[in-house]
């Protein structure tokens, strides 16, 4: 019991740490570019979320949304999750593990990720609606192609409007929460 929660504990705690070691003397708070609404929240793709002090929300490709620890620097593998939609989410089959090609595990040793057959799934909330978590056992293996660890990979998709798929490689805490708790972003 105490090896699982030693397990589960410690990407968290490498969230903690990688935030603080990217940013200097700590977490940095949220980009400046981000208009956080009034009742706290932040928009991110189609949703307002109540971000972490340490987000940082990038729009990247069209239909991607990363949201990065702030202060890090963009050459650098810094924990970060993004949300796939619109058209972005078009080509990628959602009943299977999100792993494209070129994605790293969490860490800076720039280990490629690979999807084993460990998939778990499950029913989540996102945005007040129905939606799916899939917890996908990630094998982390070097140049030579020999496995030097596991990570898990937790990505949330649901189908009601919008459509969206939410990938977390990196175990940003509390994130389950917010993504229930948050709200779909007014069109502008």
């Amino acid at each position: 019991m105490l090896t699982k929660f030693v397990r589960r504990a410690l990407p968290v705690l490498a969230v903690v740490a990688l935030a603080a070691g990217c940013s200097g003397d700590g977490p940095a708070p949220a980009a400046e570019s981000e208009s956080v609404e009034a009742d706290g929240q932040v928009q991110v793709g189609s949703f307002n979320i109540e971000p972490a002090e340490y987000w940082s929300v990038t729009p990247g490709d069209p239909g991607v949304t990363t949201v990065r620890v702030g202060g890090c620097p963009d050459e650098d593998a810094c924990p970060e999750f993004q949300i796939l939609e619109r058209d972005a989410i078009e080509e990628v089959d959602v009943s299977q593990p999100y792993v494209p090609e070129g994605a790293t595990c969490p860490g800076s040793e720039g280990l490629s990720a690979t999807a084993t057959d460990s998939v778990e799934s499950s029913d989540a909330t996102v945005a007040g609606s129905s939606a799916t978590l899939m917890v996908v056992q990630l094998s982390c293996v070097d140049d030579a192609g020999d496995e030097v660890r596991t990570a898990e990979q937790r990505q949330w998709f649901t189908e009601e409007a919008p459509k969206v798929l939410v990938v977390d490689r990196w175990a940003f805490e509390g994130l389950d929460e917010r993504l229930a708790s948050a709200t779909v972003a007014s069109k502008a």
